[in-house]
């Protein structure tokens, strides 16, 4: 799985969960201090976002296949990442947006690929 800004409040709430769950769990942070709270909290893979490429680290920790989960609650220019850092057939689960609210990608990656996008939120109005 990969959570992206890991050490945000609901980033490290998917960290716990999917630890609890069994799961390999990779997050993204952009900077040090945040990778060694991540890291605390029980990430497997930190990935410096301003110092290292998310699908070059993803790629390398999967053995090439990608993540069957990936976590954006960053949305804008991240969410390409996410999407490219998701195996063939996984699932992007996206339900922020502090990076934008637009996101642009390939989307004949995507569906030639066929991975799964759900949109969610975690409070009512």
């Amino acid at each position: 799985m990969l959570v992206t800004a890991g050490a945000s409040g609901s980033g490290n709430m998917h960290i716990q969960v999917a630890k609890a769950l069994g799961a390999r769990v990779a997050a993204t942070v952009r900077d040090d201090e945040k990778g060694v709270f991540v890291k605390s909290q029980g990430a497997d893979l930190v990935i410096n976002t301003r110092k290292e490429s998310v699908i070059d680290r993803i790629r390398d920790w999967t053995g090439g296949q990608g993540v069957d989960v990936a976590i954006d609650n960053v949305g804008g220019e991240e969410l390409a990442r996410t999407i490219a850092a998701a195996r063939p057939f996984g699932t992007i689960v996206v339900y922020g947006f502090t990076g934008g609210i637009e996101g642009k990608f390939d989307v004949r990656e995507f569906f030639f690929t066929q991975k799964q996008m759900r949109g969610t939120i975690f409070a009512d109005s």
